[in-house]
C-alpha cells in the first residue's frame, strides 16, 4: 500500500492505494465502528469482512464516506479484513495524526455536466477529478477555498472531495 500524506485546511489527511494484492486488519470499537478515523473511497473497492465472525459489511465503493454511514456498523467488535479486488483509493483522516480533533465531512461526489453549488466560505479538498472554479482548474489532490460569493463548479471529469467545517 501507498501513503501520502497532504495537509486540508489544518488537518492531516492521508491518500491510500491499494493493489489487489494488498489486505489490511482494522480494529473495531465496542460499538462495530472503526475507531480510527474517517474514511472516504474514490476508486475501486473494498470488500469488508469481520475477521472473528466472517460476518460480511457493504463493500466499501467510489463515493462511501464512513461518517455518512454510521449504520455501516459490523454486529460485534473485533478486527475487519479489508480485501481489494482492483486497484483501490481512498483518505483517510485518522485520530493519531489529528490530535485537535477530526474535522465534520460531507460527500462532494459530481459527474460531468453537473454544476454542483459552492457555497461562500466553502472549503472543499478534492482528493480525485477535475473541477472548474470561476475560470481556475483545479485537479485533485487539492484544497480549493470559495472567499468571493457562492458560485458553482464545472465538472471536468468525474469528482470526488469532501467539504470541511
Amino acid at each position: 500500500m501507498k501513503h501520502t500524506p497532504y495537509a486540508a485546511f489544518g488537518t492531516v489527511v492521508i491518500l491510500v492505494q491499494a493493489e489487489t494484492t494488498d489486505n489490511r486488519i482494522v480494529k473495531l470499537g465496542d460499538d462495530g465502528l472503526v475507531t480510527s478515523g474517517w474514511y472516504f473511497y474514490t476508486k475501486g473497492r473494498t470488500n469488508v469482512k469481520v475477521v472473528e465472525t466472517g460476518e460480511q459489511l457493504e463493500d466499501r465503493t467510489p463515493g462511501w464516506l464512513n461518517a455518512e454511514h454510521t449504520t455501516a456498523n459490523a454486529s460485534s467488535t473485533g478486527h475487519l479484513e479489508l480485501t481489494f479486488p482492483e486497484e483501490t483509493e481512498w483518505l483517510c483522516i485518522p485520530h493519531v495524526h489529528n490530535a485537535g480533533g477530526l474535522p465534520t465531512l460531507k460527500s462532494l461526489v459530481v459527474k460531468p455536466g453537473d454544476t454542483p453549488e459552492l457555497p461562500n466560505n466553502s472549503n472543499i479538498f478534492l482528493v480525485r477529478g477535475k473541477l472548474e472554479v470561476n475560470t481556475k482548474i483545479f485537479t485533485g489532490p487539492c484544497q480549493i477555498r470559495v472567499r468571493s460569493g457562492d458560485t458553482t463548479a464545472d465538472v471536468i471529469e468525474d469528482a470526488y472531495g469532501l467539504f470541511f467545517s
